[in-house]
């Protein structure tokens, strides 16, 4: 049994980023029992428990009135999946006694996270929790991306880990994969569909953006459309920074029903700041767009590995005169590292 650190996977949290990627994790162990298990803490005392098929058991506990079946749980297990250093933080007391195979997905670079939002105290404490797991014995450490595995060899040059290189991909692109040639999309439309899927976290440089496209209203055959799930949120920066007369659409869908504007859209901001956060992530958003042949609109080329690919892209600051056409190379990027990531095999590991 593989106990895996780690909310399910539903439908309803499918659009948050850490699930996408524990959804993709989990069809690479479509045939081997597991457990997934979440803590509550002291607002909820009754464990929460639920089947999905006949080989995943559901499990929320107790951190604390739990001990003894948390405990089981770990026995019991032949490895341990830990999605993410935040889903360490409760279990650290626990994986202190047990010499297990531990399988790490980082997602992230956890505490320097938190140091760039000014949480100096939690990044502290997800820096221990990250030391402990790096010096576990057996350890295999998944990353999204080389630059990240060269970030965490470079921080623990004497950890004895493993390191595999699994990139992120969203479910949809899974359900669509064969059914999208970018080679075959015939350019006869001069509308040029400018898209930016995602929400208004500081890091996304919402401000910046809507300044760009203000910037570029004149152009009558540029169709910007903003999809977030925090639509009033987002309508509210639009209002401040489109002038009246000029209409933004934004709206929230479905992540089945992406591929749809994706199709469709030629563009679709990305705008990272170039620090060490985005340089060694693999943002689904940038793999999306990818995928579906749009060439991103950046502020700094250096997010993780694509810079290295040689990704098309186009420059925030000069957007003027940008064509209605897919980038077949951006496309077969994508494709490559879906074809990496089959050679890998993950419930083996």
């Amino acid at each position: 049994m593989v106990l895996f650190l780690a909310a399910y996977p539903k439908k309803e949290n499918l659009k948050d980023g850490m699930i996408q990627r524990i959804a993709s994790v989990d069809r690479c162990f479509s045939d081997v029992p597991r457990v997934y298990l979440s803590f509550s803490t002291i607002r909820a005392f009754k464990r929460f428990h639920k089947k999905e098929g006949d080989l995943i058991d559901i499990y929320r506990c107790h951190v604390i009135f739990d001990f003894f079946f948390i405990i089981s749980l770990i026995s019991k297990s032949t490895k341990i999946y830990i999605h993410s250093l935040y889903n360490v933080i409760y279990s650290l007391f626990y994986l202190f006694f047990f010499d297990k195979k531990y399988i790490f997905d980082a997602h992230g670079v956890v505490p320097e996270e938190l140091e760039m939002e000014g949480r100096k105290f939690s990044s502290m404490i997800y820096t221990k929790c990250e030391s402990f797991i790096f010096s576990r014995k057996k350890l295999t450490v998944i990353c999204v991306t080389d630059a990240m595995i060269n970030h965490f060899k470079a921080k623990y040059i004497h950890t004895n880990a493993k390191f595999v290189r699994y990139s992120i991909f969203p479910e949809n692109l899974y359900n669509e994969q064969g059914d999208q040639d970018i080679s075959n999309v015939q350019n006869t439309d001069k509308l040029v569909n400018i898209v930016y899927s995602g929400n208004t976290q500081k890091w996304q440089n919402i401000e910046l953006m809507l300044k760009i496209i203000a910037e570029n209203l004149s152009y009558s055959n540029y169709n910007f459309l903003i999809l977030t799930g925090e639509q009033s949120k987002m309508q509210s920066l639009v209002d401040r920074y489109i002038p009246s007369g000029h209409h933004i659409e934004v709206k929230s869908v479905e992540p089945e029903q992406l591929f749809h504007i994706y199709k469709k859209s030629h563009y679709g901001f990305v705008l990272r700041d170039d620090i060490l956060v985005n340089n060694v992530a693999c943002p689904t958003k940038l793999i999306e767009y990818l995928y579906y042949g749009i060439t991103p609109i950046i502020l700094s080329d250096n997010i993780g590995d694509f810079k290295k690919y040689g990704y098309e892209s186009v420059q925030c600051f000069n957007i003027k005169g940008l064509k209605s056409k897919k980038s077949i190379k951006n496309n077969g990027i994508i494709k490559m590292l879906m074809s990496e990531n089959d050679k890998v095999d993950l419930a083996t590991l």
